[in-house]
């Protein structure tokens, strides 16, 4: 069965790069987060790409969240953008989130 979302990682020596897209909502949320887990290396920069999600949700926003949290607290870089269609934008505009993706 082919998953309704789409994770990228690309890894180098120093930094790793996550692409994600698809169905970024609460009905995916965990098999998502267990892939994450299982390739981040928390000891490396990291780049978390959302590029033009079909649907996202607080569920997921919460979850990027609590990784750039576990960067900050270990002095790490991380960065995050998004690209978003209009309808996705506004959303997560209009949950507050504009400067988490840099909207």
């Amino acid at each position: 069965m082919e998953k309704p979302f789409s994770l990228e990682i690309k890894h180098d020596d120093n930094k790793q790069e996550v692409i994600l897209s698809g169905e970024l909502i609460i009905n995916h949320a965990d098999i998502i987060k267990e892939e994450l887990m299982k390739t981040i290396d928390f000891s490396k920069h990291l780049n978390v790409k959302v590029d033009n999600p079909t649907g996202i949700d607080i569920t997921f926003i919460q979850f990027i969240l609590s990784i750039k949290l576990a960067y900050e607290n270990k002095g790490l870089p991380f960065n995050l953008e998004g690209t978003f269609s209009d309808d996705m934008s506004a959303l997560v505009v209009n949950a507050g989130f504009r400067d988490l993706f840099k909207l």
